[in-house]
């Protein structure tokens, strides 16, 4: 996926059709969200990149998946969890499903974790919170709707 974000200059004209439909939900949101909502704007756009930022870390990740990295000191390698949990459960069915199940715990973890760092001083109510996790989502989903 971040293959399709690293290629994006080959292709400006659709990579700049798939920005503005991915954009097009966001916008219509931030309109609804935007009417309740007047006196938080900058809470909202703030909230909406940094669920962006929780999909970059994603997409990150699985860009380095199973890659070495040389550092003057030391190197990193990002494990391929899928290989280890199946030599621990025996299936390849089962493994593949746990680690569908953890990456999407993660995803969802990094979602809240930004909204709650972005916003936790301006929460007036439960609605507040429903709502700008749902903004954070849009963020999340806007970066991966490019990417796919």
């Amino acid at each position: 996926m971040i293959h399709t974000l690293l290629q994006a200059g080959q292709y400006p004209l659709q990579f700049a059709i798939c920005i503005l439909l991915a954009f097009i939900p966001a916008v219509a949101w931030f309109f609804i969200f935007g009417k309740r909502h007047k006196h938080k704007m900058f809470h909202v756009g703030l909230t909406f990149v940094a669920g962006m930022a929780a999909g970059g870390v994603i997409l990150m990740y699985q860009y380095f998946w199973g890659q070495k990295i040389e550092a003057v000191f030391f190197s990193i390698e990002f494990e391929n969890f899928r290989s280890n949990i199946e030599a621990s459960v025996g299936s390849a069915v089962l493994a593949a499903f746990l680690v569908f199940l953890s990456i999407g715990f993660l995803e969802e973890f990094l979602k809240h974790w930004m909204v709650k760092k972005a916003d936790h001083r301006i929460f007036e109510s439960v609605d507040d919170v429903i709502e700008f996790s749902i903004i954070g989502a849009l963020g999340f989903a806007f970066l991966e709707n490019i990417a796919y």
